[in-house]
């Protein structure tokens, strides 16, 4: 990328951040029209709109596809997401994809663990990995949960400044990217939930290795700060994310609510204005 396209790539960044970060909750390609709603959305000018795409694409932000459609360049998406991750709304894609990268380090260690010949070395490198995941799941998942919370109240909140047909929107935007992939994390019966009990398992089972143990300080230590994790996870962590799927539904209860008794009104006043 030359100097003068990524000066433009920064200053977009700066001026359009809310709007590259929406953008880059779309896994798939985005139409004409999608994109055109997004810039609407983000209050774009209509006389801004094209232009605004133009440099998009040129600066390599976003990609056009051959049938007319665009992608977000997937180094973009791993920009915005490790900046999400310091506090922000995160594709629950990546917790899923952690959590899939510490199944396959579970059956490693479950392997490294009964092996004939226990190799201390390779365990030791096994629970660095792990850890470092396991670590990753939680600090994400902790800010997740608290972005998902305080953008669920400034939904709710918003009633005297937002139309509710607005505020409908942007509960069904946070639903599909930020919530509603959380299910399949806190499903006892799915993938994830019986691997984190697995992991305890094997951790516990590691504490009973005395003669591996023996050898290095540094693994028990390892393996404690590990199991702790893992506790926050299984107890606090996949709890707090069932109470934001559980706060999310009965938002849209409630909101769905209001909308009927609003429809109700407009229903009466017109029968009236029409006797």
């Amino acid at each position: 990328m030359t100097m003068p396209r990524f000066s433009r790539f920064l200053s977009l960044g700066r001026e359009h951040t809310a709007l590259i970060v929406d953008l880059c909750g779309e896994p798939d390609v985005l139409s004409r029209a999608q994109l055109l709603h997004y810039l609407e959305h983000h209050e774009v000018a209509a006389a801004q709109k094209d232009a605004l795409i133009e440099d998009l694409c040129q600066s390599a932000i976003l990609l056009v596809e051959h049938d007319q459609g665009f992608t977000v360049n997937p180094a973009v998406v791993d920009l915005v997401n490790y900046y999400e991750r310091r506090g922000r709304l995160i594709s629950a894609t990546f917790l899923r994809d952690q959590m899939l990268q510490i199944a396959s380090l579970t059956d490693r260690l479950q392997r490294e663990i009964f092996a004939a010949e226990t190799d201390r070395a390779a365990v030791l490198d096994t629970i660095d990995d792990l850890y470092r995941l396991v670590r990753e799941v939680r600090e994400a998942g902790l800010d997740h949960y608290i972005a998902c919370m305080r953008l669920l109240g400034d939904i709710k909140r918003t009633g005297g400044r937002q139309a509710l047909e607005h505020r409908l929107e942007d509960l069904e935007t946070a639903q599909r990217r930020y919530i509603e992939p959380l299910r399949a994390l806190i499903d006892p019966s799915g993938e994830y939930v019986p691997r984190i009990a697995q992991l305890r398992r094997q951790i516990s089972e590691l504490g009973r290795q005395d003669t591996l143990l023996a050898q290095s300080q540094e693994l028990d230590s390892r393996r404690r700060r590990l199991a702790g994790d893992l506790h926050f996870i299984d107890h606090e962590l996949l709890r707090g994310f069932a109470a934001i799927v559980d706060t999310a539904r009965t938002l849209l209860r409630s909101l769905m609510d209001e909308k009927s008794i609003k429809d109700a009104l407009v229903f009466c006043l017109a029968r009236l204005d029409a006797v």
